[in-house]
C-alpha cells in the first residue's frame, strides 16, 4: 500500500484515520490496521449493514458470534469464536430480569444467539428476517429473539 501511494510509513501513520493496534507486527500491512473505536458498541457499529453469513466473520458476511469476536479484536481483545465459548469466557454474569438491568457493552446470550447492548438498543447479526447486522431497540430484540422470555437470557458484562 505504501509503495502505491508513494508515502513513507511515518507519513501514513501520522495522517491515518485509523491507528495501528499495539499488538500488530507491521504497520505497513494495511490489513492489520484496526478501526479506532472507543468501546465495544462503537466497534460493533462499524459492522452495521454487513450481510449475515453463518460462520462468517468479516464485512463480507458475519454471524452473531463473529460480530462479537471481531468487535473485541478491533479493541485489541481476543475472544473465542463461538457464542457458547464466549459466554464461558466472560465469567462476570449479570442477573437480568428486564431492560433496566442492562448496561452498554453487555453481551446477551441465549438460544444460540448473542447481541451487544448499546444502551437503548442491541446490535446483532440477525440471520432470519433482516439477514444483516442491525441495531434495534432492546424491547424489539427481546421480543423477536427470545419471545420476551428472560429466563432464556444469559448476560455477561466483559
Amino acid at each position: 500500500y505504501g509503495n502505491l501511494s508513494g508515502r513513507s510509513v511515518d507519513d501514513m501513520i501520522a495522517g491515518a484515520r485509523v491507528e495501528v493496534a499495539p499488538y500488530k507486527r507491521n504497520p505497513m500491512d494495511f490489513v492489520l490496521w484496526k478501526p479506532s473505536s472507543p468501546d465495544l458498541p462503537a466497534a460493533a457499529r462499524l459492522y452495521l449493514g454487513a450481510p449475515y453469513l453463518w460462520a462468517g466473520k468479516s464485512f463480507a458476511g458475519i454471524d452473531c458470534s463473529g460480530l462479537v469476536q471481531r468487535a473485541f479484536q478491533d479493541l485489541g481483545r481476543p475472544v473465542p469464536r463461538d457464542s457458547d465459548m464466549q459466554q464461558a469466557h466472560f465469567s462476570d454474569a449479570v442477573v437480568a430480569q428486564g431492560p433496566g438491568d442492562l448496561a452498554p457493552g453487555d453481551l446477551v446470550y441465549g438460544r444460540g444467539h448473542v447481541g451487544i447492548v448499546t444502551g437503548p438498543a442491541v446490535i446483532h447479526a440477525e440471520g432470519t428476517r433482516h439477514m444483516r447486522v442491525i441495531e434495534q431497540p432492546v424491547a424489539a430484540f427481546f421480543r423477536e429473539v427470545f419471545a420476551d422470555d428472560w429466563s432464556q437470557v444469559a448476560v455477561r458484562r466483559p
